[in-house]
């Protein structure tokens, strides 16, 4: 098997990512994943993990969480979804992406296992993101990490991530989304997600409406798992200043037995939720389960230093272009808020493309306060992309000046054209069309007018 057999065979499971209607009880359970597992040797056992879930911010959560445990001198795993560019950027050992050798020398003996040891028929069929989180496990395994960082897919009860027995779940904050897979309350979503809190496993928990609270709070219960929770097992807060026509955030954070205050930098205000859960995981890690050499120090440079790719991206400048993953109304709310505050002075163009499963009206409803100069609607390279129409007739009551545009290419050839040096081109939407922005920015052919 060579590489492009392996994304070939790859690409030969049904996958969530492009489906438009997938059948709920025929793909999503854990007993297919947990048999596979079994067959390979149960490779997830091999090295302790923890579980990152929610709505908004667990990428960037996990990202910072593994950040700082590698800058602290451990061997970590990082599993997250979905990629920008490459399918190898989903799973990492030191923030570098599996190679195209692993990818394949993985491929290659997970389907030679799975052949000889053939899933009950009644389990159905492996699908795409199963395929890749089996390649992950093993992958970690074979490198030996110290531990590995899982970011949730989707929901929590039956994601494939979930068949771990984790040292620590943490849950970011829970909005709706996915409403169509995982129900259309906050506390069906919770419940959904709430799955993740495995038996006496501490869960840390970010701050959330009240109806998901009491959810997550009931299944810990349940579980007697102990619960360290913002607001009361740690706080943080921030004021926000300019000096020198720059916006300075003062972060202040604050536990039983670790306090951090620092300025920061170009940073938006809703990252540091994401950071504040991740820094109390460490905290909790050092203290309660030997990961004597995570460095406080190392934890305060990533913050500084470290970014995300596609989340509050800043990827050019003169004209600047900000690159964003805002696909559910609560991130487009905060994404809004942060522009404002960090570019208030600069005039701004907007790029839009989501699936169309998306709450639209809510997300333009919230991205209309950016108030563009133009908002160019547009597509990516996906089947669940919604159409120019759609896009365009909830958009047109909320925007000024829009355009179409068939394909991101184009609508970036526009956004250039129309935008002077000191101006702000907004990318955002859908990570799929995050990960094309990046793609095409790398080519100089996207410049000309």
């Amino acid at each position: 098997m060579n590489y492009k057999s392996a994304i070939k065979l790859l690409n030969s499971f049904d996958n969530f990512e492009k489906l438009k209607n997938p059948s709920k009880n025929r793909f999503l359970n854990l007993d297919r994943i947990c048999y596979a597992l079994k067959v390979l040797g149960s490779p997830e056992k091999q090295y302790p993990a923890i579980l990152v879930g929610g709505t908004n911010g667990k990428g960037s959560t996990a990202f910072y969480l593994s950040e700082v445990l590698k800058e602290s001198g451990y061997k970590v795993g990082l599993y997250t979804s979905p990629h920008l560019e490459d399918v190898r950027e989903r799973m990492r050992v030191g923030n570098r992406p599996i190679s195209e050798n692993n990818f394949t020398r993985w491929s290659a003996e997970l389907s030679k296992k799975i052949t000889q040891n053939p899933l009950p028929q009644e389990l159905g069929r492996l699908t795409y993101f199963e395929w890749l989180t089996l390649i992950a496990f093993s992958f970690f395994k074979s490198q030996k990490v110290n531990i590995a960082i899982l970011e949730v897919g989707m929901g929590g009860r039956r994601d494939a991530t979930n068949c771990v027995s984790p040292l620590l779940t943490l849950l970011t904050p829970i909005s709706l989304d996915h409403t169509r897979e995982l129900g259309v309350s906050l506390s069906k979503i919770a419940k959904e997600k709430s799955y993740l809190i495995h038996h006496r496993r501490p869960l840390l928990l970010a701050k959330q409406a009240v109806s998901a609270r009491k959810v997550l709070l009931a299944r810990a219960q349940k579980e007697k798992a102990p619960v360290y929770e913002e607001g009361k097992s740690f706080l943080w807060d921030f004021e926000e200043f300019e000096e020198k026509g720059k916006v300075i955030l003062k972060w202040l954070w604050e536990s039983k037995n670790l306090k951090i205050q620092k300025e920061l930098q170009g940073k938006p205000a809703y990252l540091l939720q994401n950071i504040s859960l991740a820094i109390k995981a460490l905290e909790l890690l050092r203290n309660k389960y030997k990961f004597k050499k995570i460095s406080l120090k190392k934890a305060i440079s990533v913050v500084e230093e470290k970014i995300w790719a596609g989340r509050f991206e800043i990827v050019r400048k003169k004209p600047a272009i900000l690159l964003d993953g805002v696909h559910n109304p609560a991130s487009a709310a905060a994404f809004s808020r942060a522009v404002l505050n960090l570019y208030k002075k600069k005039k701004r163009i907007l790029i839009f493309g989501v699936s169309s499963d998306k709450n639209m009206t809510d997300i333009l409803k919230q991205l209309k306060n950016i108030e563009p100069k133009l908002f160019i609607a547009t597509r990516f390279n996906n089947p669940r992309a919604a159409s120019l129409a759609q896009i365009s007739k909830i958009a047109k009551p909320k925007f000024e000046k829009i355009q179409q545009t068939k394909i991101l290419k184009d609508a970036l050839k526009l956004a250039l054209k129309r935008a002077v040096k000191d101006d702000l081109i907004i990318i955002c939407g859908s990570l799929y069309l995050v990960g094309e922005a990046r793609r095409l920015l790398k080519k100089p052919s996207v410049n000309s007018g």
